[in-house]
């Protein structure tokens, strides 16, 4: 019966480690193969530019433009989208974003593209397509009907005639934006007009590089320019990366660095419990070399055992390793619109689950089946010399003060050191991660909550041209709530390199420099001066650009004016934003003095439901002077999108976690239930003498306790430096900067207690079945 324990501890041990290298495998190329998959589905553009509407006598003129393969026009709209069978008031709760995509030819997309799903293709007359998340997220089935709001002051009734799938668009209820799909008959019945002012397009090479592409769609823009055509914006993202690159990436980085603690944590387990196997067996091994046994012979047999204890603990590791990979990735995956093919298992990771399972134990097992055969037959046969034991023993028992029973299950604890060091260490690492998770979230939330406390205001509204930003400012501070509001100028800027050649465009805003409404928290250098042409980059386009420093002089063309600026400071800041100048020197500059383009409110603790009847109110209110105010966006929200992409990291954090904590709690088990098999003797006597139940059962209980302790504090010191790296590769990846650290020292406290929790329940079995040993059978055990 013991050895069956021990055998059962060993295969447990094996075939938990296996189902985190599959889990983990299985997870990891499920992520990135979706994301492979759907990037190519889409057959992406290189380069996107919104400009004034334009017809195809400008599309046509752009083939003249070297280096150009393909282009395509479509009409994006803006707007809000209600599944309400009512018409809704425009304040009302329920409205959610839409983007509008007017596509003229559904079965000519070359670029961007999404296909079918369910329902009618292309969508007939006033039909609405939308994108395959944004049904769920709206509540709605096909058939049902939507309410469209395009800010012209006109709700539209549309029926929902079917699905797409669109593989490079972020899911709505992780984004907060819902995608639709409409013919030119659909945008008439919108009032639309038959031009374009989205043109997407490609390079004559697929080779072609960031700069190649930045270089190219500048040339499309000045060629659009040169047609009397402005444009707005124009986006180049990084060739050959998916949306969720960054993310994925993140992700893929934790599975890897979970992976080797997975392995490391079980290589722990294995070389434990192999250690106490064949510790168990020694007198068994005494006997056979007495009998003729070589060492060799006794050696191959003995790692014939484990290398059969590892297959069977593969083949018990595999399914459940891709079991877990089904349940953590199905749901990830729909969060992140990836279009994954299928679940089958991995040949790849299955090959590695197969030498993870045969050769992590025989390596783990090596010096401890080597050591064990090549002990001499007295040794092996009379136990080992319990003499260290005895007197390590007497240090802890001399201590005064404490009772005898607690003292006992002290001295208990450090008696198998080695094995105490290996379950420390797989308890320490395991909580050092559940830790980890804990900080990194308190970080994320830290640098959410610069970032959006740098964004102080909580309504930003837009406006399709310049609007009299004084006036608006006191329409909105008659509104109850209303604490401030501030109008601010924005344009689209390029800039000029000292090589001759042009940036992509930036987006540039021009708060007052002495805004109440921006905290900003430098990275490096300063804020921007009243009357002083400076300009602070945002990180990511200072990261974009690597030649530029602080003090340095750029130029800048922003509505056809040239204008030098010195780079003042740099500031982590929404990617919506690339750059900052002051008010007054950029409105100067472009004649728009006295003029806004967007503004800023912020409310007095008033919710968002009391937000969005503000920003209602001051709509309809700006509307009856004349003034036209695009949908307004809500700083809860943005933040709410963020919470909800960063919690998917989280969330998979947390799930390597738990794994690591199950390996460890095992270590814990097994440590414990083969120190009360070993010293089953030993129990029988102290129950012989007349130890009670209870006694036997706190002393195996406190001796589990104090090695959780021990882990405890080993686990709150590698916190730190685990979190720090995986803070700063995250941060890299999603904020181009490292995130603003924080230790968590709730997550230390709550871990004290889990910690003590997972102890009770790791030697309640141990310690149940010490305190029901028959006092005979003990006695008599060998």
């Amino acid at each position: 019966m013991v050895q069956k324990v021990r055998t059962l501890l060993v295969v447990l041990s094996i075939s938990l480690g296996v189902t985190g290298v599959g889990m983990i495998g299985q997870s990891r190329m499920v992520f990135v193969q979706g994301m492979e998959d759907s990037y190519r589905a889409s057959s992406p553009s290189h380069f996107t530019l919104l400009a004034e509407p334009f017809s195809e006598k400008e599309l046509a003129a752009l083939a003249a433009v070297p280096g150009l393969g393909q282009v395509e026009a479509r009409r994006t709209v803006y707007g809000r989208i209600s599944p309400s069978t009512e018409a809704p008031a425009a304040g009302a709760d329920g409205w959610k974003n839409v983007n509008l995509q007017v596509v003229k030819d559904f079965g000519g997309i070359v670029m961007d593209r999404f296909y079918p799903e369910e329902g009618e293709w292309p969508p007939p007359g006033v039909g609405l397509l939308l994108e395959r998340t944004a049904l769920a997220y709206l509540g709605l089935s096909i058939g049902d009907e939507v309410w469209l709001d395009l800010s012209d002051g006109e709700k539209h009734r549309f029926t929902v005639a079917g699905t797409v799938k669109d593989p490079l668009r972020n899911s709505a209820e992780v984004s907060g934006l819902c995608f639709g799909y409409l013919t030119g008959e659909g945008a008439a019945a919108l009032g639309l007009p038959e031009t374009y002012n989205t043109l997407s397009g490609k390079a004559e090479s697929s080779s072609a590089d960031k700069k190649l592409l930045n270089d190219l769609a500048v040339r499309v823009r000045d060629a659009l320019n040169a047609e009397g055509k402005a444009v707005f914006s124009l986006s180049v993202p990084e060739p050959g990366k998916h949306w969720a690159y960054d993310l994925i990436t993140s992700m893929a980085f934790i599975l890897l660095a979970f992976g080797g603690l997975a392995l490391l944590l079980g290589s722990g387990l294995v070389v434990n419990t192999m250690t106490a196997l064949i510790h168990g067996q020694l007198r068994q091994i005494g006997v056979m070399k007495v009998i003729g046994a070589g060492d060799g012979s006794l050696f191959r047999l003995y790692l014939g055992m484990v290398l059969i204890l590892g297959g069977i603990g593969a083949a018990v590791g595999i399914p459940l390793g891709w079991g877990a990979a089904f349940l953590i990735t199905r749901r990830t995956t729909d969060l992140l619109n990836l279009d994954v093919s299928g679940y089958g298992l991995s040949p790849s990771v299955v090959g590695l689950q197969a030498a993870v399972g045969l050769l992590i134990p025989a390596l783990s097992a090596f010096l401890p089946v080597y050591r064990g055969t090549r002990m001499p037959e007295r040794e092996a046969i009379g136990g080992p010399d319990p003499g260290r034991e005895a007197q390590a023993g007497e240090t802890i028992m001399g201590l005064k003060g404490l009772p005898r029973p607690l003292l006992l299950a002290i001295r208990n604890t450090f008696r198998r050191k080695g094995r105490l060091a290996l379950a420390t260490a797989v308890l320490g690492i395991g909580g050092a991660v559940v830790l980890s998770v804990f900080s990194l979230q308190a970080s994320i939330g830290r640098t959410l909550d610069r970032s959006f406390g740098f964004m102080g205001y909580d309504i930003r509204f837009t406006f399709p041209v310049p609007q009299p930003g004084e006036a608006l400012e006191k329409l909105a501070f008659g509104l109850p709530g209303v604490k401030k509001a501030e109008s601010w100028y924005s344009a689209t800027g390029t800039l000029l390199r000292r090589d001759g050649t042009k940036s992509r465009d930036l987006a540039i805003a021009a708060p007052p420099e002495d805004s109440g409404l921006l905290t900003p928290v430098m990275s490096e250098g300063r804020w921007l001066r009243k009357d002083q042409a400076d300009i602070v980059l945002t990180s990511s386009f200072a990261g974009e650009e690597p030649d530029l420093r602080i003090g340095d002089s750029v130029t800048l063309t922003v509505q056809g004016v040239k204008q030098t600026w010195r780079v003042a400071g740099i500031v982590p800041a929404p990617k919506e934003v690339d750059a900052y100048v002051g008010y007054g020197s950029l409105t100067r500059s472009v004649g728009a003095d006295g003029t806004a383009s967007l503004l800023q409110l912020g409310m007095d603790g008033a919710d968002l439901e009391e937000q969005r009847s503000t920003a209602a109110e001051l709509r309809r209110l700006g509307e009856e002077k004349g003034w036209k105010l695009n949908a307004p966006s809500f700083t809860a929200e943005a933040r709410e999108v963020q919470e909800k992409r960063l919690g998917i990291l989280i969330g998979f954090l947390a799930a390597m976690a738990v794994l690591l904590t199950v390996i460890a709690s095992l270590g814990l088990m097994g440590m414990m239930s083969l120190n009360v098999l070993e010293r089953s003797k030993e129990i029988g006597i102290l129950r012989s003498i007349g130890a009670a139940d209870s006694a036997v059962w706190a002393m195996v209980t406190v001796e589990g306790m104090c090695a959780a302790l021990l882990g405890w504090g080993l686990s709150a010191g590698l916190a730190y430096p685990i979190s720090r790296i995986l803070g700063s590769q995250v941060g890299l990846s999603l904020f181009q900067a490292p995130l603003d650290y924080r230790y968590s020292f709730l997550g230390l406290a709550l871990w004290l207690g889990g910690v003590l929790v997972l102890a009770a329940v790791a030697t309640y079995l141990p310690s149940r079945k010490a305190s029901r040993m028959d006092i005979r059978d003990v006695l008599n055990y060998e």
